[in-house]
């Protein structure tokens, strides 16, 4: 899994090779968050998260990099 539960407020993804994290997208396709600006080494990272204003629901973040692409699907529910 690239994707797990961090503390609140935060996901940590696990990196496979260097990858650049893109966009939170909501289920429409709308980006709603930038987490991380630029790209990664491998390895685990903690990454805040902050949608103040988004509804609950699924988003889903997107990784890429030479390897190719990857996603995750995050439940926002406060």
């Amino acid at each position: 899994r690239s994707l797990r539960a961090a503390r609140r407020g935060a996901v940590l993804l696990l990196l496979r090779g260097r990858l650049e994290a893109g966009p939170v997208r909501d289920v429409l396709g709308r980006a709603v968050a930038r987490p991380v600006d630029g790209p990664q080494a491998a390895g685990w990272h903690e990454v805040p998260l902050a949608l103040p204003a988004a509804p609950n629901g699924l988003y889903q973040a997107v990784l890429t990099g030479p390897a190719g692409r990857q996603t995750a699907k995050l439940l926002l529910r406060r």
